[in-house]
């Protein structure tokens, strides 16, 4: 790994760290607020972080594009790669899932993992027919930006204009948008988010199909800055790019009047603030990671980094699966645990934020050996 894309794992590995956080207190609803998603309009801190690794995943498309043509592979072999590389996540998503029910009839079928499949496969077979050339890939920078636009101001006006069936245009609402009415003519409610409730009725999935769709311009902006990177764009500066981060922020607040910040259904205007918020990440770790100090500081992000596949689905099992087994007794190892906890913390929130901590840790311990031996699970 070339030592100035270091800020590419740092922050891939950052918000694994992050998701790990959120998803694995020592109880659930027992945690501090800010470790808490947005009800349903507005944005909070930990709803950047799912962007942030979306940004990454987009990031590095056009450098393995470009790696590939290079090796001489033809278009058609590329994609096939491609689609089997992102299908094996969308498997890997559903199998987790069931490990938490194996009950077929329940069994969810979106996730974060599935949504990260069907994204990385639609981006980049996007940008692997737009940018090859005959043998070199050189993908425009300009092209790229109408499509993101275009994709985001087309998902705005699906919900601002048409009407859902039986209802009405310009709805954002866990019940009647667009979003939720898709996914349930999809999958039906017995295949959604058990906890995407309104009313003790599950309307919504936050990783359905429009959720997707959105997604992939979270990916599209990551990509470009992939491309500029690899283009050597007099534009890929460390000021300019802050200015482009702040001007993506700003944007989606303004666009927020028409288009409520929403990250349960992924809206447009949490699209270009979550990928503005990105961006200025990306560059801040960049401007830091040669400190001495803070290069140690950040160990772990890298570990994560390096291996976010790894350590992604060894959290999302934990969640599912492990975690709650009864292994002492009737006691699960996250009950367990907490318990423990909570007898050396009298704040129960601060007992579960440190069950989650110490999980990390352990993970690090592992994803640490793995990277000093060159260990790394790829698909």
């Amino acid at each position: 790994m070339e030592s100035r894309l270091d800020e590419l794992d740092l922050l891939r590995g950052i918000s694994v760290i992050g998701m790990i956080l959120v998803i694995t207190p020592g109880a659930w609803g027992v945690s501090y607020p800010w470790l808490n998603h947005a009800d349903w309009e507005g944005v909070v801190a930990v709803d950047m972080i799912a962007p942030a690794f979306m940004f990454c995943i987009g990031f590095a498309i056009p450098l393995s594009l470009k790696n590939r043509i290079a090796q001489s592979f033809s278009t058609s072999k590329i994609a096939l790669q491609i689609i089997r590389r992102g299908g094996l996540l969308v498997l890997l998503g559903v199998f987790i899932n069931w490990t938490g029910s194996a009950d077929l009839a329940s069994l969810r079928l979106p996730g974060v993992l599935q949504r990260i499949g069907v994204t990385f496969i639609a981006v980049s077979l996007l940008v692997l027919f737009v940018g090859r050339k005959s043998d070199c890939f050189a993908p425009s920078i300009k092209q790229l930006f109408v499509i993101t636009f275009v994709l985001l101001t087309a998902a705005w006006l699906l919900f601002y204009l048409v009407p859902v069936p039986g209802g009405q245009a310009n709805e954002f609402g866990p019940v009647n948008s667009w979003a939720s009415v898709i996914d349930r003519s999809v999958f039906s409610v017995a295949h959604m988010w058990e906890w995407g409730q309104t009313n003790g009725v599950v309307t919504y999935d936050p990783d359905g199909i429009m959720c997707s769709v959105t997604t992939c311009a979270n990916v599209l902006f990551g990509t470009i800055l992939g491309v500029m990177y690899q283009q050597k764009n007099i534009h890929y500066t460390k000021r300019k790019l802050i200015v482009f981060g702040v001007a993506l922020i700003a944007l989606g607040l303004a666009f927020s009047f028409v288009c409520p910040i929403i990250k349960k259904i992924w809206t447009s205007s949490f699209v270009l603030v979550s990928s503005g918020v990105s961006v200025i990440a990306f560059v801040i770790l960049w401007s830091i990671k040669t400190h001495p100090f803070v290069n140690r500081l950040l160990h772990p992000a890298y570990a994560y980094g390096a291996n976010a596949l790894f350590g992604f689905t060894v959290s999302w099992l934990g969640l599912f699966w492990f975690l709650d087994l009864s292994l002492f007794g009737e006691l699960s190892l996250r009950t367990a645990g907490f318990n423990a906890l909570n007898a050396v913390f009298e704040s129960k929130a601060m007992a579960s934020l440190m069950f989650a901590l110490v999980f990390i840790a352990l993970l690090y311990a592992v994803l640490a050996f793995m990277n000093y031996k060159r260990w790394y699970v790829r698909l």
